[in-house]
């Protein structure tokens, strides 16, 4: 199965969540919304947003996929294009963001370990990705950092690049998985990504 996300009309049913955080510490001053590109950009994208005040914060879309095998093996793989101003390789205030991409077998939530507000799935921490949500490479984001500013451009990522490996996540007794692509974040600074599309392919392993 492929399910392929168009954000150029809309939030095309996807929702926006974060997590990576200190109950009780300063907002994160999240906002996702659908909204115009920046120029020279012409359209529309899922704009996501949102301040890293704990040296970590990650910020992604989900939607439900139903009609699958219940109880079966899925390897997930896709890719996913969105605006970045930034030039390629580029290093940040104290670290890096990279964009995780996959599936989970329970609706995405918050969840408190270890007195950190988690995400209930195993997307990683930092770089290395996680059981359900790979590493699939680097975005850069917003300036401050020393790197060199560019005209917003639309990048591609791809699970060709999936560290540790391409994500094999299991569906529910009722056949369902939730997709999940987003950015988790290094830099105590702002960051700013607008989705403009995603493809996701299912594989019955």
């Amino acid at each position: 199965m492929t399910v392929t996300a168009d954000f150029s009309g809309g939030t095309a049913g996807w929702t926006a969540d974060y997590a990576d955080y200190l109950p009780g510490s300063p907002p994160p001053d999240f906002v996702a919304r659908y909204e115009a590109l920046p120029g020279p950009l012409a359209g529309s994208g899922y704009r996501v947003s949102g301040y890293n005040v704990s040296d970590d914060l990650i910020m992604y879309l989900y939607r439900p996929v139903t009609g699958l095998r219940p109880n079966t093996a899925y390897r997930v793989e896709g890719s996913v294009t969105f605006a970045s101003d930034v030039a390629a390789g580029g290093v940040g205030v104290s670290d890096a963001v990279w964009i995780k991409f996959g599936a989970s077998s329970v609706e995405p939530a918050r969840v408190l370990v270890n007195g950190v507000l988690r995400t209930n799935f195993d997307k990683g921490e930092q770089e290395p990705g996680g059981r359900d949500a790979a590493n699939i490479g680097l975005f850069n984001v917003s300036p401050p950092c020393n790197c060199t500013a560019q005209p917003w451009t639309l990048q591609t990522r791809s699970t060709a690049a999936a560290k540790p490996a391409i994500p094999v996540v299991r569906s529910d007794a009722e056949g369902r998985l939730w997709l999940v692509v987003g950015t988790e974040s290094g830099f105590e600074v702002p960051s700013l990504v607008y989705y403009t599309s995603a493809t996701f392919t299912l594989t019955v392993q």
